[in-house]
């Protein structure tokens, strides 16, 4: 495999910062303070334990884990939302105490027990470990979060390094805060971000010139790909028509078998193993599945609309929650690195964005078939949280975080040429942006906490 001196480069410098953030979040964060974190433990311990599908009773949806982690899940639950308060290491040193031993309990976990097993394979692997060694369950938890973190570094390395157009970007993505926080912690979203940038990097290689063909093979497994990402977020379907977009017109016919075999493995994952289980959430409030699914059907231009009122009120918000608002969400980089952050994303797909590019026709149509694919799963991406966590009729949609826009935004790099990068300041402005980045990163970290 050809690799570019510039995406070698850009790798070898992105590796040694990714180890360092990854390192400091891990341990700068209490635990359980990333979103969802003590519910996305949950899941990978049944992952751990064999449990690839969740089970349904009691009235509850979720599994059954060692009652010993109980506990555990709420003693900094004090924190959140609370700026003013700080851990204490005497209650960390407290949570050591818990062992693996003793019985199991029926705890339910809705909102993670749908998503499948993949992404939580590497924590899995450490709480396993951890239950051989019969090490303290927080150490098992600060093992697990190392390892997801680690597995997402080394993802992002391999994508930045065999990338043949948006290193930069790339690099940019994978070492945003807001990544970042969620790679060192137990969220499923941070494999997610890694295995689409990947993604995306493996698709930056194909040419469209007439003699450049990709074996079957190769369309085959970028479906699996896509597939199993999308048993973690079904949004991931739409993402599998991108392989179609680029590929050449002597390709196209195989690379159908990209989003036919994703689509099979999304819906039979959602068909088979999410319906059997899955709780209706928040129906107090007038959530229902099935009823904003029909009212959004009976009023086709309700959905549009709810999507711009939502870019409306809460845009500013997706923007911050996209570089970086931390913990559970209530510890956000300083405004300054927001605009930075933001310049330099722009900055970095100006040369597939700057106009007169692409006016051959061909290269048009590619363009616009491209965005309209990405905007489809930006789409996909509100109309899952319309559905399952907004009240019927709501005029804007409720749930949506800037961060679930990250592995979406990954497949911009094809939006640039293809070749090679140039410049003698390719090197110094991405080490500049990681210095600042980790620099923001901890101390961010450090005075919430601690």
């Amino acid at each position: 495999m050809v690799i570019k001196p510039s995406s070698r480069r850009l790798a070898t410098i992105f590796l040694p910062f990714a180890i360092l953030l990854i390192v400091s979040g891990s341990f700068l964060s209490p635990p359980f303070q990333v979103l969802d974190e003590a519910s996305h433990f949950l899941r990978a311990i049944q992952v751990a334990q064999g449990g690839l599908i969740g089970i349904k009773t009691q009235g509850q949806s979720g599994g059954y884990v060692p009652a010993n982690v109980l506990p555990l899940l709420h003693r900094f639950d004090t924190l959140r939302f609370h700026t003013d308060r700080k851990a204490s290491p005497a209650v960390i040193a407290d949570m050591r105490k818990s062992t693996w031993t003793g019985p199991r309990a029926l705890i339910g976990f809705p909102n993670t027990v749908t998503y499948g097993p993949f992404c939580y394979l590497p924590q899995a692997a450490a709480i396993r470990l951890g239950q051989i060694l019969r090490l303290p369950i927080l150490d098992t938890f600060y093992i697990a979060r190392l390892m997801n973190g680690m597995v997402f570094a080394l993802l992002c390395t391999a994508a930045i390094a065999i990338a043949m157009r948006g290193t930069a970007f790339l690099l940019l993505i994978c070492s945003l805060p807001m990544s970042i926080d969620l790679a060192a912690s137990l969220s499923q979203d941070g494999p997610l971000i890694a295995a689409n940038a990947l993604l995306a990097a493996l698709l930056s290689r194909y040419e469209t010139r007439s003699d450049f063909r990709w074996p079957r093979m190769a369309w085959i497994g970028f479906g699996l790909a896509f597939g199993i990402l999308g048993t973690a977020k079904p949004p991931e379907l739409v993402l599998s028509l991108l392989p179609c977009a680029i590929a050449s017109r002597a390709d196209r016919p195989v690379a159908v078998l990209c989003p036919v075999i994703a689509a099979i493995l999304t819906l039979g994952w959602l068909i088979f193993c999410v319906a059997p289980i899955k709780l209706q959430f928040l129906p107090e409030l007038g959530v229902s599945d099935r009823g904003q699914f029909l009212y959004l059907l009976h009023h086709p231009t309700a959905f549009p609309s709810q999507i711009a009122r939502s870019l409306v009120v809460y845009g500013n918000g997706y923007l911050h929650q996209f570089i970086g608002v931390l913990a559970w969400m209530d510890t956000p980089v300083p405004a300054w690195f927001v605009e930075i952050g933001s310049a330099a994303l722009l900055c970095a797909l100006w040369p597939g964005l700057r106009p007169g590019l692409s006016l051959n026709v061909p290269g048009i149509v590619r363009g616009s078939i491209l965005a309209s694919i990405m905007l489809l799963a930006a789409a996909a991406i509100f109309l899952s949280l319309d559905v399952i966590w907004t009240p019927v009729g709501a005029s804007v949609i409720h749930g949506v975080h800037g961060r679930y826009f990250l592995p979406v935004a990954c497949f911009s790099i094809l939006f640039l040429p293809f070749g090679k990068a140039r410049g003698p300041i390719i090197p110094i402005l991405p080490t500049a942006w990681l210095c600042v980045a980790t620099a923001v990163f901890i101390h961010t970290l450090a005075a919430r906490f601690w």
